[in-house]
This record gives structure tokens, C-alpha cells and sequence, in this order.
């Protein structure tokens, strides 16, 4: 079998790959399925690796103990290096809880098992996804964790069973894409994502078609232009065509791993998208992608924790000029050295490999098990702690047995005696709830509502084409045996009013949320109704009904400022450069996202003057700006919702209760 010929067109298909993973990273919108790019690496890698173990057999030199070292050469020092670089980043920049998730994230890697990790803890397409410095090992994981078992199955099927080497591969590669089409189907596209199992068939593409070179070697198609050609366009196209609302992966992830089989197949120096591919700027940057891809992530990542805001299109550009600086330095003074059993013995390699994983290792529990290393800092992170919402308690719970939604109530409510307060809302009544019964535990509250439900009568609410009964929650509300000296709606408005959320906090997540109301009745989705305006009809009919019960003061919470990002982001960075308007919003951009529904009320609210009309923008605001923090307190637990700290302010500085 002959020697590996180098081909320059592939190092030109991995700049591809890795500039579309970049520039959808980046959060450039034309590049909104740029995540591909990890599929074609899958591909590459499948094939190159083949080819070498597939040589070496041919030559009968291979070595387990050999393969797996050029592993640890290829794969660690750069990586070792990018973790040191960006542990003592996060050190300076992450808050307590973000260090102690980004400890655990450090042990994954050097584990291999980022993958599971970042399963359990998020979705690749999740709105904080942005903040994980090392969320794309995951798919280093995944290569790595398949060549653990995969020379071991090639070099079996090569002893035992020679023939049939590819239709093997092939057999297994069908099942793996199989159960990638189930979880696709049945909504598990996170485990799909991020499993090996249902991401394999990728790697085992690349593995099959080196199998069948090495059967019948590079035989020129009479096609191949065409065929490369195709290959292309599967590719490219998908960058752009797909986003984060495809199906991911799935029967669609076939397009762009197959284009990249074709283009390893046919896309040789004779065609002109080989030519193309082997051109020298594209070569250069394919040289070094393994570096750009690890470096590109914890850059992002950081620049985001050090302003706390997403960074603007020139900032982005920089950062990836940045990415590729450092990922010729990699390359050129690690990458390079190490790979050179001349320059680096393998006694040293492994030695360097163990070591290094175990200062990562320890740094990473460290990190981890002393919950960030809280006493950086002087501020208290605690509402940061626990960032889920508390939805309901043991004692609510007894007494409201059948009640299906959110519930928190003070130890001192007792069944069928009247109560001080009543809230109903959705999220964010919880967390001012929650609030109250934290600062103020002589108050007999009932908290009760929905996620993402009005506590209005007559509105309907969809995600998409999916209806959610937020109708049942609100009857359920209407049916509470409760006499309550104060009821208090409170719920995010302006989320209902607009359909989306505020701000890259809320929009710049890989798959942004978005939702949709109408008058409640109607057989399906209609998009002909202003959102504004429902939302007002179901404010008047809900004070209608509280109006004739007549044993009430009804209290209305207006929108509590959105932040438009998350205030952890920024309060490291803040108390480092003694910013005082690190962790603010313009109050002008404040009111400007809450008008429309603000003015939709006027009318309403001048109908029903009893109402007390509660607005937060007075207690968490001055004349220019909306605050995270006052008086060294946390106001919020993310960019929304207010901390137990902040809905205490709100109470305690603008309530008059009956």
C-alpha cells in the first residue's frame, strides 16, 4: 500500500468548516447554520484517520500504543494551552456560580466527556449557551470517545473478517444515523446532538469511503468536477439555509455530510473546486483550524463576561482576527513541536499528558467543590445561587391539592382563613412571591400561576402552532376558595406585547423564543389581532370579575425592567473596573420597549380608577437609569426577574396595601 499523499483541497474543506463554525458563533445572522461546520470535521476526520490505521495495516505497522500517542500529540498541547489561558480568564472574570460551572466544564474536558456534561447542563442552541467558554469540546469528546473503540473494530474486521470491512461500517454507520433520525423525531434533539451513538454514522462516513479508496483506490470519476461540484453546493448552502429552528441533527444533517464525502472523494487538484479549495489562503487557514477552533469559543465567551453585553459587529470582527493570530501562534510554537517525535520523546509526551490533566483536573474541582471561590469578591452572589425560580412548596401544596400550576404560600396561611396578599402571574409573580416571603415572613401570601401565562380571563397563548392551556390555569385561579385583603397580577408584559423577548439575553440565543396571543375561543392560530390589545381586553376582563367580588384591592405590577442581559455577566467585571453603569439600561430604552402595552392600558386602567397601579421603574431606576445592583444588593437573578432582594425594594418602597 502506498505512502499517504497530502492533499491540499482538504486542509481548504477544514477552512470552510471551521470559518462557518466561527462566523455562526460570532452571531453573524447570514451564517445562521454555520453549526455544520462540526459535521464536515466529523467527516475529515473519519477519513484521515482511516487512512492511516488502513496504511499501517497494509504495512503491518500498527500499534495501538503508536496511534494513541499521535492522538495525545494532536489533540493535547494546544488544548492544554487554550485551558490555561482561559482558566486564568475565568478566574478574573466569572462570577461564583459561573466559576464553579465552568470547574465542572474543565474536568469534562480533560475526561473526554464534555458532551454528557453539557447535556445535562444546557442545549447547544440554549440562550446562555454563548457564556460557556468551553462548550465546543463537546465534539472533541465525541471524536475522541469513538477512537477509543473504533481501531479496536477496524483491526478485528481486518484479522477476522477482511471482506467485509465496509459493509461493517456501512451496517453499523446505518444503525447510528437511525437512532439520529429517532431523536429527531421524537423532540430528543439535545441528546441527538450531543450523544456519540446517534452522531457516529458522521465519523463512520469518512471511515467507509477511506475503506472503499483503500479497496479500489482513487480511481478519477468521469464526473468528478460534477460530482465535487455537488459537493459544494451541499456544503455551503446549508450554512446559510439552516438555522437554529432546523432539526438538528437529522434526516437534514445528511445534506452537508454527504456534500463533504463527495468533495474528499472528487475534489481533487484536476477539478476546479479542488483547485478552488487548494487555494493558498484557504490552505493557510485549514492548517491551523484545529487551533482556531479551540481558541474561537473562550474568546467569545469572555469578551461577553468582561463587558457583560454581547459585542458589536466590529468587536466580533477583531475577535476573530484575534482567533486566527492565536491559532498561528499555536500552531506554529505547539501544535508543530510537539507532533515531531524528533523534537518531543514520547516519554516526555506522556508525561506532559498526565500531568497536565491532572493540574486541569484539580484546578477544575477546586473551582467546583469550593463553589467558585466565592471570596474573590465582596459582593454577595447568592441570588445567583439557585438560579430556578422556587414554583412550589410542601405546604401550598396541601393547600391547594389540585392545583396544577406554580404555588408558594407562607407557613402562616391557614385553609380558610383570609390572607394579606394574593399574586397571580406567571414567572415573574413567582419571583416577587418569593420575594416577600423571604423579606417580609409575617405576611400570609398566596402565590399562584403559570410559566408563561397571563393571569388574564380570555387569552389564548401559542408557541408557534402549539397552543398552551394557560386558559386552565386561570380558571383554576377563578375557582380558589381565597379571601384575600389584596389580589396583585404581575406578569412580563412586554414579552406578551411584542411576542419576543428584550435584548441579547433573550434573542441572541441559538434558537430564540417567540410566542404569540389571541382572544381566547378561536378554533386555531390567527395572526390578525394586535398583541397590545388582547392583552388590554383580558386586563379589563379580569378586573371586571375582580371588581364584582368586591372583598379585594386589586394591585397591578407593571413590567419590571428588562435588563436585556444577564446581570452576571457583568458584575465581575464591574467591581473590577469600579464601572457604575457596568450593570445599568437606559431608562429611555426601558420604556421605550414597555410603550405599546402601557399605552394599551390607559384606557382600561382609567375604567377601573380602584386599581393600584405598581410601577418598578420607580424604585429600580433613577432619572437616566435601570439598575442591577443597589446599595451592594443583587435586584435580579437573571435579565428579567427580579432577585429576592429586588422584589422586597419593589414592595417596600411602593405598596400601600388595603
Amino acid at each position: 500500500m502506498s505512502a499517504i499523499r497530502y492533499r491540499p483541497e482538504i486542509d481548504g474543506l477544514r477552512c470552510i468548516a471551521v470559518m462557518a463554525v466561527i462566523l455562526f458563533h460570532a452571531g453573524f445572522t447570514p451564517f445562521s447554520g454555520g453549526f455544520i461546520g462540526v459535521d464536515m470535521f466529523f467527516v475529515i476526520s473519519g477519513y484521515l484517520i482511516t487512512r492511516i490505521i488502513q496504511t499501517e495495516i497494509g504495512q503491518r505497522q500498527f500499534s495501538f500504543a503508536r496511534f494513541y500517542e499521535r492522538r495525545v500529540r494532536r489533540i493535547f498541547p494546544a488544548l492544554f494551552v487554550m485551558a490555561l489561558a482561559t482558566s486564568v480568564a475565568a478566574l478574573c472574570l466569572l462570577t461564583p456560580i459561573q466559576l464553579a460551572q465552568y470547574g465542572g466544564s474543565l474536568v469534562a474536558m480533560n475526561l473526554f466527556l464534555s458532551n454528557q456534561f453539557f447535556y445535562k447542563q444546557t442545549g447547544y442552541f440554549a440562550p446562555n449557551v454563548d457564556e460557556l467558554p468551553l462548550l465546543h469540546t463537546w465534539s472533541l469528546s465525541v471524536e475522541e470517545q469513538f477512537y477509543l473503540v473504533f481501531p479496536l473494530f477496524l483491526i478485528g474486521l481486518a484479522r477476522w473478517w477482511p471482506q467485509r470491512i465496509r459493509g461493517a461500517l456501512v451496517s453499523v454507520l446505518l444503525l447510528s444515523f437511525a437512532l439520529c433520525v429517532y431523536r429527531e423525531q421524537t423532540g430528543k434533539l439535545d441528546l441527538g446532538f450531543f450523544s456519540t451513538p446517534s452522531r457516529i454514522w458522521e465519523l463512520l462516513l469518512g471511515c467507509w469511503l477511506a475503506a472503499h479508496e483503500a479497496r479500489h483506490g482513487m480511481v478519477r470519476a468521469r464526473a468528478a468536477g460534477t460530482w465535487a461540484a455537488a459537493g459544494l453546493l451541499m456544503t455551503v448552502i446549508p450554512v446559510f439555509a439552516f438555522g437554529p429552528a432546523t432539526g438538528y441533527p437529522g434526516w437534514l444533517t445528511a445534506i452537508p455530510v454527504a456534500g463533504t464525502a463527495l468533495l474528499l472523494r472528487h475534489a481533487d487538484a484536476t477539478t476546479r473546486v479542488g483547485q478552488l479549495l487548494g487555494l493558498r489562503a484557504l490552505v493557510a487557514i485549514g492548517l491551523v483550524s484545529y487551533s482556531a477552533y479551540l481558541w474561537h469559543q473562550p474568546l467569545f465567551a469572555m469578551a461577553l463576561h468582561a463587558t457583560g453585553r454581547h459585542a458589536t459587529t466590529g468587536v466580533q470582527l477583531g475577535l476573530i482576527a484575534l482567533t486566527l493570530g492565536l491559532a498561528y501562534l499555536s500552531w506554529r510554537f505547539v501544535e508543530r513541536p510537539v507532533r515531531s517525535p524528533a523534537r518531543v520523546a514520547t516519554r516526555h509526551v506522556w508525561a506532559g499528558a498526565g500531568l497536565g490533566s491532572a493540574a486541569l483536573v484539580t484546578a477544575g474541582l477546586t473551582a467546583n467543590l469550593t463553589d467558585g471561590l466565592p471570596g474573590r469578591f465582596d459582593l454577595d452572589f447568592t441570588p445567583f445561587q439557585a438560579i430556578e425560580l422556587p414554583v412550589q412548596d410542601q405546604h401550598c401544596r396541601a393547600l391547594f391539592p389540585d392545583f396544577g400550576g406554580n404555588c408558594l404560600a407562607s407557613p402562616t396561611v391557614e385553609p380558610g382563613k383570609p390572607i394579606d396578599y394574593l399574586i397571580l402571574g406567571d414567572s415573574h409573580a413567582q419571583a416577587f412571591a418569593a420575594g416577600l416571603l423571604t423579606r417580609h415572613p409575617a405576611l400570609r401570601i398566596v402565590s399562584l400561576g403559570r410559566d408563561g401565562c397571563l393571569p388574564f380571563d380570555g387569552v389564548d397563548r401559542y408557541d408557534v402552532n402549539e397552543r398552551i392551556p394557560c386558559e386552565q390555569a386561570v380558571e383554576q385561579l377563578t375557582r380558589r376558595p381565597l379571601t384575600a385583603a389584596n389580589t396583585v397580577l404581575v406578569a412580563r408584559f412586554a414579552y406578551y406585547a411584542h411576542g419576543t423577548g428584550f435584548g441579547p439575553a433573550d434573542t441572541a440565543g441559538r434558537r430564540p423564543r417567540s410566542i404569540h396571543i389571541q382572544p381566547q375561543g378561536l378554533p386555531e392560530r390567527t395572526d390578525t389581532h394586535d398583541y397590545a390589545t388582547v392583552l388590554a381586553h383580558g386586563l379589563d376582563a379580569t378586573l371586571q370579575r375582580l371588581r364584582s367580588d368586591g372583598t379585594t384591592r386589586v394591585h397591578l405590577i407593571l413590567q419590571t425592567p428588562e435588563l436585556g442581559f444577564d446581570p452576571s455577566n457583568c458584575l465581575a467585571f464591574g467591581m473590577r473596573v469600579r464601572s457604575a453603569h457596568a450593570c445599568t439600561i437606559a431608562r429611555g430604552d426601558v420604556l421605550a420597549r414597555q410603550n405599546s402595552y402601557r399605552q394599551a392600558m390607559e384606557s382600561v386602567l382609567a375604567r377601573h380608577p380602584e386599581v393600584d397601579v405598581i410601577d418598578p421603574t420607580q424604585a429600580l431606576c433613577d432619572a437616566r437609569f435601570c439598575n442591577a445592583t443597589a446599595s451592594g444588593k443583587i435586584l435580579y437573578r437573571d435579565d428579567d426577574h427580579l432577585s429576592l432582594d429586588g422584589a422586597a425594594i419593589v414592595y417596600d418602597k411602593l405598596f400601600q396595601p388595603h
